[in-house]
């Protein structure tokens, strides 16, 4: 059966959200589920479009600052979406290769190129998969990068 609440905390939530806090972070002060504070407000007119960034999208955010790169796994789909908003803002970069997918920041290459060789954990990697490597990250000195 539903939890039911009290009016007044549909009525305060009403209110908050109305003054444009989001509508996570009400839920989350009220201690009420998303999905029913999302019912209680469905009539009222949002704002357009999300002006702020928050759960995976700023995680992704915050490691592709860091490391210059992200790479993908199959225990983390946030990437895509994330990808796909982070890229309006920023110049970043999408590379398939060997089945693993790497977005980094325009001028990081080197590093993402280093960072799927670290996450292939191979022991050793053929000249002409290097080459095919080399070609679509845009890299044209190698040397560095193989120690």
């Amino acid at each position: 059966m539903p939890r039911q609440y009290p009016r007044e905390i549909r009525i305060r939530a009403r209110k908050l959200v109305r003054m444009g806090i989001p509508k996570i972070e009400v839920s989350k002060m009220l201690g009420v589920g998303y999905i029913t504070l999302y019912m209680w407000t469905k009539d009222m007119k949002g704002k357009k479009g999300r002006h702020y960034m928050s759960g995976m999208t700023l995680e992704f955010l915050r490691t592709i600052v860091r490391q210059g790169f992200v790479l993908s796994s199959r225990d983390c789909s946030w990437t895509s979406s994330s990808m796909r908003t982070m890229s309006k803002y920023l110049p970043i970069r999408k590379i398939s290769f060997l089945n693993r997918t790497v977005w980094f920041l325009g001028g990081r290459e080197r590093e993402a190129m280093e960072g799927l060789l670290k996450i292939m954990n191979r022991r050793a990697i053929s000249y002409h998969e290097l080459s095919r490597m080399r070609k679509l990250f845009g890299i044209k000195n190698i040397k560095r990068i193989i120690k």
